[in-house]
């Protein structure tokens, strides 16, 4: 049986906006912009053109940021300080909130009414029209180990239950009414990054010790890890991003992004980065134009820190079977 068709990428263009680490990517729900964040700035780029639309100074390093998925003008973005700087674009207006604690990770609602946000271990969600706090969700009290980090937080295709992925103790579902645990997954190893499947389904985490966890939330168990060459010098969180139903895109410490598909060991394509550290990458899939576009952003360079756009060839696909 052969699976659907696997984009195959070319650089396009390289984009020097940034002096720093390029910590976060991310598109607009509708593709025209693209937000990334570095130790001391954030940059909006149109993508139309690939031209800096705003670049706002921040007074901490950004961990996260978030596009309101009803406003593309809107953009949260979470920093190391606890800071929550809201910005529309479009007039330059900003709102600040703060929590107590290292941000870590943000997520809003589909329909654009919570914000979710990642801090310390405990998620907090807030009224996106009015900022104010809803609920506070702390992690269950038999937590084993370590004092835990929350290292993602998203909303699930069901919009009343939200997944947290932890750092020591696996990954949770939570209802979002009521704060109770509804689930909860142990996993084999550290969580480091992760991303959730368009249809919530599947849930890809790299694990800090050698592959990427594929995690069936539906069925709530493992199903499959893809061993992946993690740098012992070099061990830090590495993200990850779907790029179709069953398909990622993961950085390194090693120079390279690679894509592979799930219950696939073999990789499916790397994109050459020479020998820089990728800490920060994004995916949009262009219906209209039947193209898919990734990001990837470099890290420990300093101001050589760039962000790199890969367009899918046209007409060229890989074809794997399953």
């Amino acid at each position: 049986m052969t699976s659907p068709s696997i984009p195959v990428f070319q650089q396009a263009k390289s984009l020097k906006s940034h002096t720093d680490n390029i910590n976060v990517i991310t598109f607009s729900d509708d593709g025209k912009y693209l937000a990334s964040g570095d130790d001391g700035y954030i940059c909006i780029f149109n993508t139309q053109s690939w031209e800096l639309f705003r670049k706002y100074r921040t007074a901490s390093p950004v961990h996260v940021i978030a596009w309101h998925p009803k406003d593309s003008k809107i953009i949260t973005a979470g920093l190391k300080n606890g800071v929550l700087n809201t910005i529309q674009i479009k007039n330059n207006v900003k709102w600040e909130h703060s929590v107590h604690g290292v941000i870590h990770c943000a997520s809003f609602q589909p329909a654009g009414k919570l914000l979710a946000i990642g801090f310390n271990n405990q998620v907090l969600l807030s009224n996106a029209a009015t900022w104010s706090d809803e609920k506070y969700i702390t992690p269950p009290s038999d937590f084993q180990g370590q004092e835990d980090i929350i290292c993602s937080v998203y909303f699930h295709s069901k919009e009343n239950i939200i997944i947290a992925t932890y750092l020591y103790n696996g990954i949770i579902a939570y209802d979002t009414e009521l704060g109770n645990q509804w689930w909860h997954i142990k996993t084999q190893g550290l969580c480091g990054d992760s991303a959730l499947s368009a249809t919530s389904r599947l849930l890809a985490t790299t694990n800090l010790v050698g592959g990427i966890d594929w995690y069936d939330t539906s069925n709530r168990r493992i199903t499959y890890t893809t061993p992946y060459t993690i740098s012992a010098e070099a061990n830090v969180p590495l993200p990850v991003a779907f790029i179709g139903t069953n398909i990622i895109a993961v950085g390194s410490a090693a120079g390279k992004v690679t894509i592979f598909k799930s219950s696939n060991s073999q990789a499916l394509q790397n994109l050459d980065h020479h020998d820089d550290m990728v800490q920060a990458l994004a995916h949009f899939h262009n219906t209209q134009k039947k193209t898919h576009i990734l990001v990837t952003g470099t890290s420990e360079q300093y101001e050589e820190c760039a962000l790199t756009v890969w367009i899918s060839v046209t007409n060229s696909t890989l074809q794997v079977r399953s």
